[in-house]
């Protein structure tokens, strides 16, 4: 794994000393290559990073400056590939923590046995976000695209669109033949003619969904259950 920066802000200094030792010597003993920095305000964060961090350890209630969901979200859209785990003393917000991009919540007595799943976590996404889609252009040329930059496939008449965060290509390859070539762990079909990308959902609706790009795309009866259990599944790995 390439060398990691790491993140991680607390207003209580001791606990933030302490973690932060928890967190090298974990990334020591493993043999990670790791930077870490400790913010005590976490209006520093916001003010003082310039480049996105690979992991960002936050608590989730703060004295003065933004609160901590309030303060995830601003990371999840200045920095969406950071990847944001909460650490907190309680468990009452576990539901609220939904509201913004994380892999992980931890309570902090637990920190030390829980980061060999963070971590483990972290490369699978890697390795999710390193995979490439090798595609036959509509007009001739050959397109690599990145799958984790991928929101969405829909066939449209006889070609299939290939939505990113960079933009649109058309290939004739079918949904079935693409589907094939996805990791399974973060797309799903949820209609005949759709395939999206799982991290990318937004909000789920009875029969439809919304993508971070403000997307809405139609959930249909054939692929509901298959795909809401898909969607389940990831959600339940992807974060405590």
């Amino acid at each position: 794994m390439k060398e990691l920066r790491a993140v991680i802000c607390d207003d209580d200094r001791s606990w933030l000393a302490q973690a932060a030792g928890i967190i090298e010597d974990y990334a020591k003993e493993a043999g990670l290559q790791l930077q870490l920095r400790s913010y005590d305000e976490p209006a520093a964060v916001l003010t003082e990073l310039t480049e996105a961090p690979d992991l960002f350890f936050m608590d989730i209630e703060f004295e003065e400056g933004p609160e901590g969901i309030s303060l995830a979200k601003q990371m999840n859209e200045r920095f969406p590939s950071c990847q944001i785990i909460y650490l907190t003393n309680y468990l009452h917000y576990a539901l609220d923590v939904y509201q913004t991009e994380h892999i992980w919540y931890v309570l902090k007595p637990q920190l030390a046995d829980r980061l060999p799943e963070v971590f483990q976590k972290l490369e699978q996404l890697e390795e999710d976000r390193r995979k490439d889609l090798v595609i036959h252009a509509s007009d001739g040329t050959i397109v690599r695209l990145a799958c984790g930059e991928i929101l969405f496939m829909e066939r449209q008449s006889r070609l299939t669109c290939i939505r990113t965060q960079s933009g649109s290509f058309r290939t004739r390859a079918r949904i079935p033949e693409l589907e094939k070539m996805l990791p399974g762990r973060t797309f799903a079909r949820c209609h005949n003619s759709f395939i999206v990308n799982l991290p990318h959902i937004r909000e789920i609706h009875a029969k439809s969904l919304l993508l971070d790009d403000g997307t809405e795309i139609i959930i249909s009866r054939r692929y509901n259950n298959a795909f809401r259990t898909a969607y389940l599944t990831w959600a339940e790995n992807a974060a405590i």
